[in-house]
């Protein structure tokens, strides 16, 4: 194994891992720990059932986060489908360094990550460095708005 099939490697067991720790974080949010609590269910709190799986939509539905916004300020939702009750999500920000990439590049570990759990999958998209974006900080607030926007 070259070197670079090496960086590769280790470059895709840190998505993953981030990855497993954001579906963590995610399950801790909403109460399911795997363990048994002796409440019945599925472990995660006293006759509590959480719906896992689900299909993820095909097509995302494309929101602007920001009144007036551009392209680059929008998010898409993915939305689960083939379960129930209301689903949490698992959120997606591209990397490139604030200088590349587009919300459209999300990796596939993240759509099995969203349908295993049965999470809605929503890709956050943001003006990049250069492309009207003011500079540090600005950026940073920029993705706070989403944020917000996700979480009223």
């Amino acid at each position: 194994m070259n070197i670079r099939e090496k960086k590769n490697e280790w470059r895709d067991n840190i998505r993953a891992l981030v990855m497993f720790l954001i579906l963590c974080a995610a399950a801790a949010a909403i109460g399911c720990d795997g363990g048994t609590d002796g409440g019945g269910g599925n472990g995660s709190g006293p006759g509590i059932d959480i719906e896992t799986g689900g299909t993820l939509a095909p097509e995302p539905e494309t929101f602007f986060y920001v009144e007036g916004g551009t392209e680059r300020q929008t998010l898409d939702l993915y939305r689960i489908n083939g379960v129930s009750t209301p689903r949490p999500a698992l959120v997606w920000f591209h990397g490139g360094g604030w200088v590349i990439n587009s919300k459209e590049n999300i990796e596939g570990i993240a759509f099995d990550i969203a349908e295993a759990g049965g999470f809605q999958l929503i890709s956050v998209g943001y003006r990049l460095v250069g492309q009207g974006a003011e500079d540090w900080p600005g950026i940073i607030r920029e993705v706070k708005s989403a944020v917000r926007w996700i979480k009223p």
